[in-house]
This record gives C-alpha cells, sequence and structure tokens, in this order.
C-alpha cells in the first residue's frame, strides 16, 4: 500500500422522465476533467455543502471540489501541492487528514529507504493540506521486494489501526504469506496507545504459513487479524484442502493474545470477512466449497462473545437449492454442482444486529471484467439465514470499466438498497435500484437510462446521506468529464412504477 496508489448541463432520460426524475434525483453540472483523472470519494457534507476529492490515477496529486447543496460548484481547490503517495482520507470527528507515505530509492543498493507513513490535517475553510505531519509509520529500510500494509478505523471510529509487513518473495495466487506483522494502534487524535510486532506462528521453523485476509480493531482497541493457516502446501490451487480458517486476538501486552481455528470440517474455505457488531463480539462469515477453491457450495457463520471465550452461535449450511439453480441457470442440479468465482463486495450489520451480505460472481484468470449476478444474503443475529436473493445484472467489459460495473449497498432502517448498472452504453444502458425489506420483499426501480446522457453513474463512489438518502458520482466512459447528484431512494420507491 505505502509505495505505490465549458460548464452545460447533461440532459438525461427524455423530457417526461426529467420531469418525474426531479422528485427523487437530483444532478449538478458537468464539468469538464483538467488536472484530475478520476473521483476519489465524498470526504466531508455538512449542512450547507459537500466536498468532493479528486485525483491523478496514481493519487499523487488531488483537489477537492467544493458544492453548494443545490449541486452548485463553489470553489475548486488544490488540496496537494506535493506530488506524494497518498493513501486516504480520513474524517476523524470532522477533522480531516490526508494520509500519505514517502519512500526513496536507492538505486546503488537497489532497495527502499525512509519508508513511512504520515498524516496531515485538512485545513477545514481551504481543503488544503497543513504542514504539521503525524508519524503514523517510523522510517526504515525495507529488507524485502513485497512490502503491504493498511489502516483501519474502530467502529465508532475511536481508534485507528496501522499494519504493515514484508515478505520474503510471493507464491502465486496466496497474498499476504507472511509470519509477522507489526501492529499500531492510535486513538483519533493521532496518540499512540500501543504497538507490538507480532509473531503468528513461532513454531514454523521459519516457512511462511500464515496468509493475511483482514485487519479489524475495536472500540477498546483490541486488533483482530483474520488468516488462512496453510497445513502442508501453500497453494489455492490443488484439489485439496490446503488451509484453515484462523482469527488471532492482540492487545497491548505480550499476554493479550489467543488464536481460534474452529472446526469447520475438511472444506476449501473462501471469501472470508469478520467486523465487531456494536457490543463488541465477533461476527464471522465465509463461503465454503466442497471441491475447490474459488467454488461456492453454501456458508458459514460464526459469532464470538467480546470476552473471547465462548462461541455464541456456528453455523455451516449449504446454499438453498433454488437459489443455486437460479444463479448457475439449470432447472436440475448435479451432485458437482456449485457456484463459482463469488466475491463477498459488502459486509453490513444493521442496527438490529442482522448481517447482510452481498456478492458478485466475477471473472478468474481472464482479461474481461464479468459481472452477470448479485447474491444477497440476510442472517439473523445468531446467525440463521432470513433470505437469499438472486439479482440479475449482465456486464462483460474491459477491467478499465471496473468502476462502472460494481454495485452500491445501503441499508436505511431495515431495509436494504442496492443501485447498480445494467449495461453502460446510451443505446442499452440503466441505472437500477433495488429494495428489499427485512422480511424478503423485493422491489426493482429504474433510476435514469443514459440513452441522451454521456455520464454513466459510479456506484462504488456512492455514499450514503441521512434520510435514506445517496450522494452519486458519475463519469463519462473515458472519465473526459464528471457530475454529481443526490439520489432520495425513499421517494423513488414511493412513486408509482417505473
Amino acid at each position: 500500500m505505502f509505495p505505490n496508489q465549458v460548464l452545460y448541463i447533461t440532459i438525461f432520460f427524455c423530457i417526461f422522465s426529467n420531469v418525474r426524475a426531479q422528485h427523487y434525483l437530483k444532478l449538478g453540472p458537468s464539468l469538464e476533467t483538467k488536472n484530475t483523472d478520476r473521483t476519489y470519494a465524498l470526504i466531508d457534507a455538512d449542512s450547507s455543502q459537500y466536498a468532493l476529492m479528486r485525483s491523478d490515477k496514481e493519487f499523487r496529486y488531488a483537489e477537492t471540489e467544493i458544492y453548494d447543496r443545490n449541486l452548485n460548484l463553489l470553489n475548486n481547490f488544490v488540496s496537494t501541492k506535493d506530488r506524494r503517495n497518498y493513501g486516504g482520507v480520513l474524517n476523524l470527528e470532522g477533522r480531516l487528514y490526508m494520509i500519505f507515505s514517502k519512500y526513496r530509492l536507492n538505486a546503488q543498493l537497489q532497495q527502499y529507504e525512509d519508508v513511512s507513513l504520515w498524516a496531515m490535517p485538512m485545513n477545514r475553510d481551504s481543503f488544503c493540506v497543513g504542514t504539521d505531519s503525524f508519524a503514523l509509520v517510523e522510517p526504515f529500510t525495507l529488507k524485502s521486494a513485497f512490502y503491504r500494509g493498511n489502516f483501519v478505523l474502530s467502529p465508532d471510529r475511536s481508534k485507528l489501526l496501522v499494519y504493515d509487513w514484508e515478505e520474503e518473495g510471493d507464491i502465486e495466487e496466496v497474498k499476504g504469506l507472511t509470519n509477522e506483522i507489526m501492529l499500531r494502534v492510535y486513538d483519533n487524535q493521532f496518540k499512540l496507545l500501543w504497538s507490538r510486532k507480532v509473531y503468528l506462528a513461532p513454531n514454523s521453523s521459519g516457512k511462511r504459513v500464515m496468509s493475511i485476509k483482514k485487519l479489524r480493531v475495536s472500540n477498546n482497541g483490541e486488533a483482530a487479524i483474520l488468516t488462512d493457516y496453510f497445513r502442508n502446501h501453500r497453494s489455492y490451487s490443488l484439489k485439496e484442502v490446503t488451509a484453515d480458517p484462523t482469527l488471532f486476538f492482540v492487545g497491548e501486552k505480550a499476554a493479550d493474545f489467543s488464536r481460534l481455528t474452529p472446526n469447520l470440517g475438511n472444506l476449501f474455505f473462501n471469501e472470508l470477512d469478520f467486523m465487531y457488531d456494536a457490543e463488541g463480539n465477533i461476527i464471522w462469515f465465509g463461503f465454503y466449497s466442497n471441491r475447490k477453491y474459488h467454488q461456492q457450495a453454501g456458508y458459514f457463520y460464526i459469532k464470538i462473545n467480546a470476552a473471547r471465550n465462548k462461541i455464541l452461535s456456528k453455523k455451516i449450511s449449504s446454499f438453498d437449492s433454488e437459489i443455486t439453480k437460479s444463479l448457475i441457470n439449470k432447472k436440475k442440479l448435479k451432485s458437482s454442482d456449485e457456484l463459482r468465482n463469488f466475491e463477498i463486495s459488502y459486509f453490513k450489520i444493521s442496527k438490529n444486529g442482522d448481517l447482510i451480505v452481498s456478492a458478485e460472481r466475477r471473472p478468474y484468470a481472464v482479461a474481461n471484467y464479468k459481472s452477470h449476478d448479485i447474491l444477497l444474503l440476510r442472517f439473523d443475529s445468531l446467525g440463521n439465514l432470513l433470505w437469499s436473493k438472486h439479482i440479475f445484472k449482465y456486464n462483460i467489459f474491459p477491467q478499465s470499466m471496473k468502476v462502472f460495473l460494481d454495485h452500491y449497498l445501503q441499508i436505511d432502517n431495515e431495509d436494504i438498497y442496492l443501485l447498480f448498472n445494467q449495461g453502460i452504453y446510451a443505446e442499452t444502458g440503466l441505472a437500477k435500484a433495488v429494495k428489499i425489506d427485512r422480511n424478503g420483499h423485493l422491489t426493482e426501480k429504474t433510476v435514469m437510462n443514459y440513452l441522451n446522457s454521456e455520464n454513466v453513474i459510479c456506484p462504488t463512489l456512492c455514499s450514503p446521506l441521512p434520510e435514506g438518502k445517496t450522494f452519486i458520482n458519475l463519469q463519462s466512459l473515458f472519465f473526459k468529464y464528471h457530475q454529481s447528484g443526490i439520489l432520495d431512494l425513499r421517494k423513488l420507491f414511493t412513486m408509482d412504477s417505473n
């Protein structure tokens, strides 16, 4: 992560559609792209304005655009005058910080030196970075050609976990292969609470046996590490089970270290994710296959108590036969039939403790980007499956179009909304929204068509706003223009069918 990350109004729909759309969809002006290539994110929103950050392809230069509540562009600020390797923006209790890394290549020794990670405050008036920086990772020299790291916030945004590790080489398809990892936990004032280098497999005789998957940090500063613990072969290509899903829990002291490798059977587990709920319990979820990695026959759900001494719930179940038949487009199933290449896109907990999981079918070892189906699952707080849904959308485009092809998921009270494109070209493209309530009742609506629009919604660049609204970002297919909008999903689904 650290080293390497004129004004006109667009006419959309036809005139009739435009009249209807004004009730639930508001679009700002379409702006010509100049110094930036991509929209990064909505970094701030209040009662008077929206702040949208845009960057170049490498995220080494950034600008912030300020819009009023009617989406009129008020100002444009150069957020970063110096070119750096920017890793993201943190909004902590209304204070904005740019995260960036530094490094220096020693050409003579062929090594990276003074590798470091910094947080730099942004001025709320100008949205430019300031001069005072906080070192999150102190400068050091890389020993390995493979270096990875990232940062994550606790659910209440009071703690920041920064983690990194070095690898001595790499194995195809196996990412994050290491036995040790460096952890640093800060409060939201960037005060260092604790830091530790943790050895996950001290008895491995130097052989790297851990594949790092995900890390989280709790509201009280506990770090949790999700891994695959390899048995004998470090591979996901063999026709045998090679790894056991394992969670580590780490605190400040040496004694604050525990490991959980649950008995899940001899299955091929993949697409693992986990999170802390409001009480500090761990919700852990993943898919499994009976035959090979990259396929899915069912799911597992584990809930671990906040004291980390009891499993509150453990479920392992195959998918419903009807949803499987629908997703693989077969009327009759064979014993060998499974889903293939579904990857988790969203993993969220609702206010009442339900787990919401969405996954999309992804290409595997191919150049094009295929996205045919969405699998949506909802579980209650004990891991009982409430319902599963198949939502169809067909897209097959080059990988460069990925920003237009993923879906966006938003939870509003107990309702779930999905936003996605069903095609992206003017003649055939539609932006669709789906609403599913807790009972599984599904309604689909057309948000807009692209017949007279040059700009297309980028689902993964959308952001939730209060009262069921969504801040949406649109870009032209060749990234020459960009546009912002407000989509009122509640209003959309209370209108007559469209």
